[in-house]
């Protein structure tokens, strides 16, 4: 049987490229996780609700939200 991953179970345990449409309508391509392993950010992971991803942008190298209904595709890395 093949399970469907979620965006966010792919984000907690690697590298996911995660496109998406930013607040004022561009499309931007990110590098992201969750996994703290890959990422030195104090060991603290930004928290998730019902409409926000946070995640960690790893070619920026800094904490980014994500609206989950503008997410337009995510390949895992």
């Amino acid at each position: 049987m093949v399970q469907a991953i979620t965006l966010e179970h792919a984000l907690a345990t690697g590298a996911v490229e995660v496109v998406f449409t930013k607040l004022d309508g561009s499309r931007r391509t990110m590098l992201a996780t969750r996994n703290p392993s890959l990422f030195n950010s104090n060991g603290e992971v930004g928290d998730n609700d019902s409409y926000m991803v946070t995640v960690w942008d790893l070619m920026n190298d800094g904490w980014r939200s994500i609206r989950k209904h503008s997410v337009i595709s995510w390949t895992v890395q």
